[in-house]
């Protein structure tokens, strides 16, 4: 009864939704899909993941969430090919990313666990990568703040 109240919830959420033409936000369109694959509706979030991504810039946090949700409504409407594909676009972005184990269950888990082991040396690559960025950033910040320490000290 509670997943139909649930399922009904949303129909009336997503009919309220304004079309992508009259501009839903970016972080309203993220928390669709994740309301729509919470209540079980693996092909509307699949879909609607998709169409999101191919349409709209997200920050690295919403992209993260769009892969993880399509890629785990893919998985369990058995399209394991489309389901490695978003995952592993999850793990390119954070490669240290964990399934929370209450939210999927453990075949799902153990799937993401599997495609991280088998795509562990692209991953240590990212890692690298995701580090030389950081670096960059922290020695760039350091030499900003060294030139405005200089233009102060010459005022």
């Amino acid at each position: 009864m509670k997943r139909l109240f649930a399922a009904f919830a949303v129909a009336l959420a997503l009919a309220a939704v304004p079309s992508r033409a009259q501009g839903v936000s970016s972080e309203r369109e993220v928390e669709l899909v994740r309301t729509t694959f919470a209540v079980g509706n693996y092909r509307e979030a699949l879909r609607r993941g998709r169409d999101a991504m191919a349409s709209r810039n997200y920050t690295d946090v919403q992209r993260i969430d769009l892969n993880k949700y399509v890629g785990m409504a893919a998985f369990f409407l058995g399209d394991i090919a489309s389901a490695t594909e978003h995952l592993f676009n999850l793990l390119e972005q954070n490669p240290d990313y964990v399934l929370d184990p209450f939210e999927f269950p453990p075949t799902a888990v153990q799937f993401f666990e599997d495609l991280r082991k088998k795509n562990a040396d692209a991953l240590n690559l990212v890692r690298q990568k995701i580090a030389l960025r950081d670096e960059q950033a922290r020695r760039e910040t350091a030499d900003r703040e060294r030139a405005r320490a200089a233009t102060e000290e010459q005022r």
